[in-house]
């Protein structure tokens, strides 16, 4: 720039005889992300102090051990004093911590409290300790950032003491969910967790409204852990399996699920099987939650195909009361197989019920569900 000015600076008077080449061509740089601002909203904090996840992951995780990956994670007391959770990767692999599927509001900064040591990184710039999001549409499936498979928030590939950060979040275009995992990747060493605050989250315990746009429940909420047999039909404890007469190829089996314990829905010919709750009492503001995997689906390009979570509500006199424009309260329709995705939608009882039923139905569909833990109320 300023040889161009002192050209047009000297350029006054006769110019004529002076062949000026032309200024070169003007590249646009490239463009840059900006991360939004941090996000002022309700804060999720999951304290990773407590066992109860899924692995031997401590509660609201995950943890996922690839085969022949030789990694190990614990709930307790850290070198500080403190309590979280603790990830050994003693072989290289992939090995990962992952919390719950959070629900994303359009601005969400990601933060935790961690500390790395004893740490060997892969000879890649992008090995090491990755911190990242997985984010997810509305059906569970992957939405990747350009250029990237997940969404890079932290690499660390060097040992850290005890360090309190947060990061801004773009959040790829059409995400709504998603998962935040530690991993170890092609790399060995040992990372501590104190805790992870997500501002800006959806559907959270801190947050007024409930997911979908319904206000806070204002019931009890029933909770169904789903991981004994005891239900009808062969469906786990507080659940009920329904079969018609004569439909074939239905099943559900109550037990180990990957990564924890629940129950299996399997539908391999096309019917209206389905498993539902036991009645909980409903009210004017309601919440349903599940955590479920499909796979092997096969349905149709109709959008009111594929496996289905549904509340069908009742009176005083176990009468079906239905909402407005439809027969059920959808929570959630899937229709492609993919990983964990926890269905979570706010709803209201249609005036007069009194009570519902969570449902699982596959809409003339096959495939096989496996439901880890489902509430509502």
């Amino acid at each position: 720039m300023l040889t161009l000015l002192s050209l047009l600076a000297c350029s006054g008077g006769d110019t004529a005889d002076i062949a000026t080449p032309p200024p070169p061509p003007v590249v646009a740089p490239p463009t840059i992300v900006t991360p939004p601002p941090s996000s002022g909203g309700a804060a999720r904090t999951i304290d990773l102090d407590a066992p109860g996840g899924k692995g031997g992951a401590p509660a609201g995780a995950a943890f996922i051990v690839p085969s022949g990956t030789q990694a190990e994670l614990t709930a307790g007391p850290l070198s500080d004093g403190s309590t979280g959770m603790k990830l050994v990767a003693s072989a290289e692999g992939d090995a990962l911590m992952c919390t719950e599927s959070v629900q994303l509001g359009p601005q969400v900064t990601f933060g935790t409290r961690m500390k790395v040591s004893a740490i060997t990184p892969g000879t890649q710039a992008w090995q090491g300790l990755n911190v990242e999001l997985r984010a997810r549409d509305a059906s569970g499936g992957l939405i990747s950032p350009p250029g990237s498979r997940y969404v890079l928030l932290r690499n660390e590939r060097a040992p850290s003491e005890w360090t309190e950060w947060e990061a801004p979040i773009v959040v790829p275009e059409g995400a709504v969910q998603g998962e935040f995992c530690y991993r170890f990747v092609n790399s060995t060493g040992t990372l501590e967790v104190d805790n992870v605050v997500v501002k800006g989250a959806l559907g959270g315990p801190t947050d007024a409204p409930a997911a979908g746009g319904a206000a806070a429940p204002t019931g009890p909420v029933t909770r169904w852990e789903l991981d004994l047999p005891g239900g009808g039909g062969g469906a786990p404890e507080g659940f009920d399996f329904l079969i018609p007469p004569g439909t074939p190829g239905t099943s559900a089996v109550a037990g180990p699920v990957a990564g924890g314990t629940g129950f299996t829905f399997n539908v391999s010919q096309a019917s209206n099987s389905l498993a539902c709750s036991q009645l909980f009492p409903v009210s004017a503001n309601n919440r349903a939650r599940a955590r479920v995997r499909l796979s092997d689906i096969k349905t149709d390009a109709r959008a009111w195909t594929g496996f289905v979570a549904e509340v069908r509500t009742y009176d005083g006199a176990n009468a079906l009361v239905s909402p407005s424009g439809s027969q059920f309260t959808t929570i959630g329709t899937l229709k492609t197989s993919g990983d964990w995705v926890e269905l979570d939608k706010g709803f209201a009882a249609p005036p007069g019920a009194a009570s519902g039923k969570l449902c699982f139905r596959f809409v003339e569909s096959t495939g096989s569900v496996e439901v880890d833990w489902a509430e509502a109320g």
